[in-house]
């Protein structure tokens, strides 16, 4: 109690007295945060590379069989590893600085499931209108034969692209860009924190084809991450979602033709319907602000209050976060997936 009204006195009599000081803070943030997205993309190279070579060692010396159930397993830990080493390299960039923990705690709320639905829809509606961006294009077809290699030729590799494409980003892009990124960002304010990591999480994709949408992915997941105080809510709805996208995928594989199509239309049909349905109900049942007239005792406090230490004006929040190393995350970012559509297109054309 004595904290939270320290606090909040703190942050209203001392914010133009340490404004510099905040500033200071945020700078040092972006900096560490920034050095971690490009370690990001560094490890996922190199990662990528030794998977890449693995695999061909595991077609020269095994089985068809053996060498794509190995390769798959090898795939998935050198997507662990990528996701997983730049959270502890920010620990080490982070040692003796101000951090913030994972909010791991095991708690859903009661209406987890109109979340996920709900989510579920918004996110589907954003993959349609980024499918409509580039529907100008041949680029869906570029990324089917280049970059999308999974097989769903039998049950077993059905069940490993589920958990290499579904379980597994599920947990570990989570821990990444809401556990690490958006939760060191709270502090200044849950605007920048959910915006911010969104806007990574869709740049890490370096993909035209998922920009859009995994931006708006992006913001459902920070928001459920603050309003429901826990990482494992966004981890079921993440990986419902990839979940689904490798339902869809594995029957139009399977079952080419109008049956293909018609059972993906009534699936994505039923997580309109559902969602739309979630949406409006956790719009009519939002909580309310917390009223402290009767004193704040076996009160849930605003989250707001006692966690935006360090207050800045938004516009020097937006001009601090582009700083020298998250700035070349976002070039290089950006040059790969230009560099992509531009092969795609050269292949492909209009």
């Amino acid at each position: 109690m004595v904290y939270f009204y320290l606090t909040i006195y703190f942050s209203g009599k001392g914010i133009q007295m340490n404004e510099w000081d905040f500033e200071k803070q945020y700078r040092s943030m972006i900096q560490r945060l920034g050095g971690t997205m490009l370690f990001f993309l560094m490890i996922t190279n190199v990662l990528g590379m030794v998977g890449m070579g693995l695999s061909m060692l595991w077609e020269e010396y095994l089985t068809e069989g053996a060498a794509s159930l190995v390769s798959s397993v090898t795939d998935g830990v050198v997507y662990i590893l990528s996701f997983l080493l730049p959270v502890a390299f920010f620990r080490i960039l982070s040692k003796g600085k101000m951090s913030e923990p994972m909010r791991l705690e095991p708690r859903l709320p009661r209406a987890t499931f109109a979340y996920i639905f709900a989510g579920m829809a918004v996110i589907l509606a954003a993959a349609y209108l980024n499918h409509y961006m580039i529907a100008f294009t041949n680029y869906d077809e570029f990324a089917a034969e280049n970059l999308w290699v999974d097989t769903y030729e039998t049950p077993q590799a059905i069940v490993m692209t589920f958990i290499t494409m579904a379980i597994i980003p599920g947990f570990v892009e989570e821990f990444l860009f809401r556990g690490l990124v958006q939760s060191n960002l709270r502090p200044f304010g849950k605007g920048v924190a959910i915006v911010g990591s969104a806007v990574l999480f869709g740049l890490m994709h370096q993909n035209i084809q998922q920009i859009f949408y995994a931006t708006v992915a992006g913001l459902v997941l920070g928001y459920l991450y603050e309003v429901t105080g826990s990482i494992w809510c966004g981890i079921l709805l993440h990986l419902m979602n990839n979940g689904f996208s490798v339902f869809e995928s594995a029957i139009m594989a399977r079952f080419e033709g109008v049956f293909a199509e018609r059972v993906c239309t009534l699936a994505e049909g039923a997580i309109f319907g559902i969602g739309a349905i979630c949406l409006v109900f956790l719009i009519c049942h939002r909580q309310k602000d917390i009223s402290f007239a009767d004193g704040v005792f076996e009160k849930q406090l605003p989250l707001l209050a006692v966690e935006e230490r360090y207050p800045l004006p938004a516009h020097r929040k937006v001009r601090l976060f582009f700083s020298p190393l998250m700035l070349a995350f976002v070039i290089l970012c950006v040059l790969t997936m230009i560099a992509i559509f531009v092969v795609a297109l050269i292949q492909y054309g209009f």
